[in-house]
């Protein structure tokens, strides 16, 4: 049941995108058939491809939808551990993906206590 409802989150999005696009075409916008995505949000979508869905359907219900860590692990029929878990991990390779790295601290190191 948790499945359904995230592919029929997944689903709805994916219509609003296309509703957006006809809109668009219809007011001169945009070709017929394309979206308008910034060059790193493209770099985004293409990321997230790339990932195994189990955490690209975590990063994209919590991130993008907005929704909790408990209403995601409702969604999926998976723990709330799980989804933090998987929202961590994808994080990650999300990162290595987009070539991100990690904002360095003035003292050059992460965990420094004055």
């Amino acid at each position: 049941m948790g499945r359904k409802v995230a592919w029929r989150l997944r689903l709805d999005v994916l219509r609003r995108i296309r509703r957006q696009a006809v809109a668009l075409t219809r007011l001169g916008g945009l070709p017929a058939g394309q979206v308008a995505l910034g060059v790193e949000d493209r770099e985004l979508v293409e990321a997230l491809r790339r990932l195994p869905a189990r955490y690209r359907e975590v990063l994209v219900l919590h991130h993008c939808l907005d929704r909790s860590v408990d209403n995601v692990a409702a969604c999926l029929g998976i723990p709330a551990a799980t989804v933090k878990t998987r929202l961590a991990r994808g994080r990650a390779k999300l990162a290595v993906l987009l070539d991100v790295a990690e904002p360095a601290s003035e003292e050059g190191s992460r965990n420094v206590r004055s």
